[in-house]
């Protein structure tokens, strides 16, 4: 399982990708929170499992209607479907949101422009023969692909 987020950069007033990337670079991870609800039961367990099993867990980040970033998840925090939280070590969250809980926080390793041939293959995690579409795509989506 991977995640397929969302991002505005309109809503904020900043540049989401650069804002991550310098805190990435400078300390060595980066929280990547999304605002909303968080993760169900059943997806914070499957992704749990999953992180600790040593499997690739990648989230991709959407702007404009177009895949443009994914990063490789190491660590998740979710205040459960509609609770929010905060990570303890808010050193690695970019200032702009460092004091606002989400429902959902990515601990991500790296964060790079996405390569075409990575979309390729990429589908829903619940239903595998359908791929995600933009123009009608909610904020978190689960997807599945062979990396």
């Amino acid at each position: 399982m991977h995640f397929l987020l969302k991002v505005d950069d309109a809503q904020k007033g900043v540049d989401t990708y650069a804002e991550h990337k310098t805190v990435l670079d400078r300390l060595g991870t980066v929280w990547f929170g999304k605002f909303g609800t968080g993760l169900s039961r059943r997806i914070s367990e499957i992704s749990r499992r999953q992180l600790e099993s040593g499997q690739t867990t990648v989230l991709f980040l959407s702007q404009r209607a177009r895949v443009q970033y994914c990063g490789r998840v190491v660590e998740i925090l979710s205040g459960r479907y509609h609770g929010k939280c905060l990570p303890r070590d808010t050193k690695y969250i970019p200032k702009y949101y460092r004091d606002q809980p989400c429902g959902v926080w990515f601990r991500l390793a790296s964060l790079r422009p996405v390569r075409s041939s990575e979309l390729m293959n990429i589908s829903l995690f619940n239903d595998p023969t359908l791929r995600p579409s933009h123009r009608i795509m909610r904020p978190l989506i689960y997807v599945t692909t062979p990396l």
